[in-house]
């Protein structure tokens, strides 16, 4: 069977969306459009089905009218009784009516933790697409201003779901590379139980700092120095690229956060300064296994098997759930952690971030890297 006709120029000029918004629903979205009766939602259907295979998965469509509830339904009655948002929970599943619609400030939020979005319809939109072309090709020849199409299906193509994947897949690795990775070392803790700054602790012949910021910028494009502002003129960071800690009180969040609106284009590695066991090996390993569609690719804890936040690689779009939290009053990156759908990866040896905050730590840790 032929394969779809793709458009690689499409595909190159992803990210130079109208108006400069990234996306729409999801970093990585892709609608299907076409005219009615063209076939665009078994392909659209098709699409999801392959791609659940691997990837928690979004669906928008687009329509001129839905109802939402029936009357007679409780949640129905709430509603006409003047409740602008009704939230309908079971053991299995949610739902939220609203009585009000959406804009593109709003709906970002409702299917960011997907790990990607198909969307029906919005032909007209400057979302990247594949179009389905009706038997009388009408979709080519009535004069349409077609934007961002990464590819055509033919009426004999609709079945080569195989080829549409590719077309997909390829477009969401688009994403991914048009996207740098920083390194960011953790440096802006007190250190208030090792009675010493621990980014100035020396491991490996150097202050831990520098040796963070070094084992980073083997893989990342840039790497950083999360500081508190009377910290920045310190001996073992003053030389470093810094950024600030601009949400004091909040500790490795508010510096993981700094960052983010510093470069929020960016994803982060993330590495805090009192993991003295951490080796390129360790973060190669972390990197061959990232899941770039995930908020966060994590290891699990030897100890108790939960996340651990501080030798993390954070995805651009994890600011929104970061944000919540904050929100919410919490500031511990774990919980963010434990209470997303990430990326979890087991250790590949198990002291691999065994961490020291006290002296007599430090001491036994020394001495087992010297040996």
């Amino acid at each position: 069977m032929a394969n779809v006709t793709s458009n690689a120029k499409a595909n190159s000029r992803h990210g130079q969306r109208k108006g400069g918004q990234p996306y729409a629903f999801n970093p990585y979205e892709i609608a299907v459009c076409g005219y009615s009766n063209a076939g665009k939602t078994a392909l659209a259907c098709r699409l999801i089905e392959t791609l659940s295979e691997q990837h928690r998965v979004g669906y928008v469509k687009q329509a001129h009218a839905v109802e939402m509830d029936q009357p007679g339904k409780d949640s129905f009655q709430a509603a006409a009784a003047g409740a602008t948002d009704v939230f309908v929970a079971t053991p299995e599943n949610t739902a939220t009516l609203t009585q009000r619609g959406t804009d593109k400030f709003h709906q970002q939020q409702h299917l960011i933790d997907a790990d990607c979005v198909v969307v029906e319809g919005l032909k007209q939109s400057d979302l990247p697409k594949i179009v389905v072309v009706d038997a009388e090709n009408r979709i080519r020849t009535d004069g349409l201003e077609l934007q961002n199409v990464l590819a055509w299906i033919e009426p004999g193509q609709r079945d080569d779901i195989d080829a549409v994947r590719r077309v997909a897949d390829g477009h969401f690795a688009t994403v991914t590379e048009s996207r740098p990775l920083y390194g960011l070392v953790l440096a802006g803790g007190r250190s208030t139980r090792m009675q010493q700054d621990k980014a100035a602790l020396d491991y490996h012949g150097k202050p831990q700092a520098r040796h963070a910021g070094e084992l980073l910028s083997s893989h990342c494009a840039k790497t950083f120095v999360s500081v508190r502002d009377e910290q920045s003129a310190d001996a073992a960071v003053r030389d470093l690229p810094q950024i600030c800690d601009r949400h004091l009180g909040f500790g490795p969040m508010g510096g993981i956060l700094s960052a983010m609106h510093e470069h929020p284009e960016a994803a982060w590695l993330v590495l805090a300064c009192d993991l003295p066991f951490v080796d390129d090996s360790l973060l190669t390993h972390l990197l061959a296994n990232r899941d770039p569609m995930r908020p966060a690719t994590a290891y699990r804890s030897s100890s108790d098997s939960l996340p651990e936040p501080l030798c993390t690689i954070w995805e651009p779009k994890s600011i929104f759930t970061l944000l919540h939290f904050m929100g919410l009053g919490y500031r511990c990156p774990r919980k963010v952690l434990i209470n997303t759908e990430i990326c979890l990866l087991e250790q590949p040896f198990e002291y691999a971030l065994d961490n020291a905050n006290r002296p007599e730590e430090y001491e036994e840790i020394k001495k087992r890297i010297s040996q």
